[in-house]
């Protein structure tokens, strides 16, 4: 059984929303972070799209796991409704939020579409440079 398809995952420090259901992604960090020292405190934030699919049904539900280092620090749920016809691309945003990091290390984020297993949709490196 098919499920969502997660895209166009964005990590960056801030996500605004702007007048007609845009958003607007500042700070965008492609590649591995860089940071003068460490510790290090990041603010960071993660836009994503789904691409539901029939079998999600009305509503399209996620699990999301951040992992510093392979440690669990923030977990939660998110939830769209797909119903009455609405479009089945959605977009989500885990809000900024602080991260500090003693040392280099590994920031990733996991999710699970609902039913589905769970998998890597985000992994970056911060390193001093």
């Amino acid at each position: 059984m098919a499920h969502a398809k997660i895209q166009n995952v964005i990590f960056c420090e801030d996500v605004r929303d702007e007048v007609g259901n845009r958003k607007s992604l500042m700070g965008v960090m492609n590649g591995d972070v860089l940071v003068p020292v460490f510790p290090a405190t990041l603010q960071v934030a993660v836009y994503f799209e789904c691409l539901a699919d029939e079998s999600d049904g009305d509503t399209l539900e996620i699990e999301l796991r951040i992992l510093q280092n392979d440690i669990e620090i923030a977990k939660g749920n998110m939830r769209a409704d797909i119903s009455g016809g609405r479009s089945r691309q959605v977009n989500f945003v885990v809000p900024k939020g602080f991260i500090t990091f003693e040392k280099s290390g590994r920031y990733s984020l996991r999710a699970r579409v609902k039913g589905g297993s769970e998998e890597e949709i985000l992994s970056k490196q911060i390193l001093q440079g």
